[in-house]
């Protein structure tokens, strides 16, 4: 057992869920946008109802100062972490951050998983499926796409890498708990 994982284990209230809604090995995306033209992959209800709970209890507390979160594959026993990430109470003007705050209808942000651009599965999104917006794709999330997902392409090709329409599809492997993987 690494010590990491030690820690995730003895964490009091940690939870552990898979990010994304899928069927078996397909993840489910949605449409957003004014002209609902952006595909968005859709999270899944256990990890938001796992956000919702954290932050709820945690806003209910006045020694609370936010949460940490970490992105990664495998399952819970077997963890291997690639991205941490923090969500604070705190904002830069206000005394809850727009982040979490509302965070039961805050879609858009959501504790920094949120649908909307500069936020990760807006910005996931975007490099997934090239939809185009006020920026183009990040390398940050170029990578997370490249590493998360295995990326089917049917014709007609349109999207930002192969040019083809993509469906997303989950790496093979036991559970879906951001196993996820996109293969060349």
């Amino acid at each position: 057992m690494t010590v990491l994982q030690a820690w995730l284990d003895a964490f009091p209230g940690a939870h552990f869920a898979p990010l994304f809604e899928t069927d078996g090995l397909q993840v489910h995306t949605h449409q957003r946008g004014k002209a609902r033209d952006r595909r968005i992959l859709t999270r899944s209800a256990p990890f938001e109802d796992a956000m919702i709970d954290l932050i709820e209890q945690g806003l209910s507390r006045d020694d609370w100062t936010g949460l940490i979160y970490l992105m990664g594959i495998g399952e819970q026993h077997d963890f291997t972490p690639l991205y941490v990430g923090k969500a604070e109470r705190r904002g830069k003007t206000h005394a809850v951050s727009r982040n979490i705050d509302g965070i039961r209808h805050n879609p858009d942000r959501f504790a920094r998983w949120g649908y909307g651009l500069d936020y990760h599965l807006g910005d996931l999104s975007q490099a997934m499926f090239g939809f185009t917006a006020y920026r183009g794709p990040t390398v940050k999330y170029r990578r997370w796409s490249q590493t998360l997902f295995a990326v089917m392409c049917t014709v007609p090709c349109t999207c930002c890498c192969c040019r083809g329409s993509r469906t997303a599809v989950a790496r093979a492997g036991s559970g879906n708990r951001w196993r996820l993987r996109r293969n060349r």
